[in-house]
Order: structure tokens, then sequence, then C-alpha cells
């Protein structure tokens, strides 16, 4: 069983990262291989909707947090 506030994550290092919060929270990433600008944006599983997009300077540590308390999707991508 899962522990509450556990984060679950898939990542190509350099390329692409999922990130999957399962009751919101803070997350310190290592873009150091994603260099340049890298994009992000969140999806809500609970109405199916993606919001807040935006992008990040790669190339080094970043830190993303989710927009509030429930379950969330960041798919973050250099592609």
């Amino acid at each position: 069983k899962p522990i509450p506030g556990q984060l679950y994550v898939l990542a190509d290092p350099g390329w692409e990262y999922v990130i999957y919060y399962q009751r919101g929270g803070t997350v310190t990433l290592d873009l150091l291989e994603a260099t340049g600008r890298v994009s992000y944006v969140w999806f809500n599983p609970r109405n199916g909707e993606f919001s807040g997009s935006d992008t990040v300077i790669g190339g080094k540590f970043a830190s993303f947090r989710a927009p509030d308390d429930n379950d969330w999707v960041l798919y973050i991508s250099r592609r």
C-alpha cells in the first residue's frame, strides 16, 4: 500500500520526467543533464485537465510544488 504523500518518478534523465504526487508536496529534481530551457505542465487526474504550463532553465536542481494537497502529475520535457 502506498505511503500517504509519497512521490513516484519516472525519468529519461536529461529529456523527460513524470512525477506523480500522491498528496501534493514539493520535489527537488536533478535537472543537471537537462540543459537549456525545459518545459513543464501539471495534469489533474481528478478532472483530466492540464494547467500551469511554464518553463525553467535546466542544468541545475529545480523544485516543483504541487498546486494543492491533492494528487497531481507533473510532466517535464526537454524534447
